[in-house]
C-alpha cells in the first residue's frame, strides 16, 4: 500500500480535519486554500494591544480563540497556542532592531509552554510578551 493510500484510507469524523491532512500530503505545486501555518495576524484575530520600550521591550496582544484553532474537545489546541506564542514572542524584537541586528524578527530555539486553563471557542486571551 502506498503512503498516500494509507492516508487517504482514514476515516475523519468531520470534514474540517481532512483540509489540513491532504494539504500536508501534496506536493507545494498542487497548491490548496490551506498551504501550512499561517503567520497572519488576522487569521488567528490576533490585536496588538500596547507596546514599550522602556525599561525592556513588551508588546500585549488580546485574541478571540475562533473555531479553526480548537482541537477535537472544542478548546484552544495546544500546537496551536504554542504557534501563537512563537510568534508573538518575535514581535518586541522589532524595538531594538537596528541595520544589521534583528532586522528579519527571530528564530525560537526553545519554546516550552505551560497550560493554565482550556480557553474555548469565543474566549478571549490576553497576555504581554
Amino acid at each position: 500500500m502506498s503512503k498516500d493510500a494509507s492516508i487517504n484510507s482514514v476515516k475523519l469524523p468531520s470534514p474540517r480535519y481532512v483540509c489540513p491532512i491532504e494539504s500536508s500530503t501534496r506536493s507545494p505545486a498542487n497548491t490548496s486554500p490551506i498551504q501550512g501555518w499561517d503567520p497572519s495576524f488576522a487569521r488567528y484575530s490576533l490585536r496588538l494591544e500596547s507596546t514599550s520600550i522602556d525599561p525592556c521591550p513588551t508588546a500585549t496582544f488580546t485574541f478571540t480563540v475562533t473555531e479553526l484553532m480548537t482541537n477535537f474537545g472544542g478548546v484552544l489546541h495546544g500546537g496551536c497556542a504554542a504557534t501563537i506564542i512563537d510568534m508573538l514572542t518575535t514581535v518586541p524584537l522589532g524595538a531594538i532592531s537596528r541595520p544589521g541586528f534583528y532586522t528579519s524578527l527571530g528564530v525560537s530555539r526553545s519554546l516550552n509552554v505551560t497550560y493554565f486553563r482550556a480557553l474555548r471557542k469565543g474566549e478571549d486571551a490576553r497576555r504581554g510578551v
